[in-house]
C-alpha cells in the first residue's frame, strides 16, 4: 500500500513540473514572438513586452530587457504586456512593418502550441 502511494505522489510530481514547464514555455516563447514581430523604428515598443505574475503591469522601461527572475509556474496567471503609449495603434497596423491584427495572430497560435508541448512532454514521461 505504502508502494503504492509512493507511485501515485511521484505520478502527481511529474505531472506539476510537466504543467511548470509548460506555462513556463508558452509564457516565454509567446513574449519572445511577441518581440520578433514586433514594428520596431527606436526599438522601445519590442523591449517593452513585460511579463508580471497575478496582475497587469503597465510599466514601462527603457532600453532593452533583460531575462526574467521571475519563476513561472502552473498555479499563477501570467500576463504580457506592453504599455507604451502607442502599442495600441501599432498593434492595429499603425505601422508598415506589421500588419493589423498580428498580435491576436500570435495569440491565437498559443493553443496549439500548447497542445504540441504537452503531447512532447507526455511521450519524455
Amino acid at each position: 500500500m505504502a508502494n503504492d502511494r509512493q507511485q501515485i505522489q511521484n505520478i502527481i510530481k511529474k505531472m506539476k513540473q510537466n504543467a511548470d514547464i509548460l506555462v513556463s514555455t508558452i509564457v516565454l516563447e509567446t513574449q519572445a514572438k511577441l518581440k520578433e514581430e514586433s514594428p520596431v523604428d527606436t526599438g522601445r515598443f519590442r523591449a517593452n513586452w513585460l511579463i508580471s505574475e497575478n496582475e497587469i503591469d503597465d510599466s514601462t522601461v527603457e532600453g532593452e530587457t533583460g531575462s526574467y527572475a521571475l519563476e513561472i509556474t502552473a498555479d499563477k496567471n501570467y500576463y504580457i504586456t506592453n504599455s507604451v503609449p502607442y502599442a495600441q495603434r501599432l498593434a492595429e497596423g499603425w505601422s508598415q512593418q506589421a500588419p493589423a491584427g498580428w498580435v491576436e495572430l500570435i495569440a491565437a497560435g498559443i493553443p496549439a502550441r500548447a497542445k504540441q508541448i504537452a503531447e512532447a512532454l507526455n511521450r519524455n514521461a
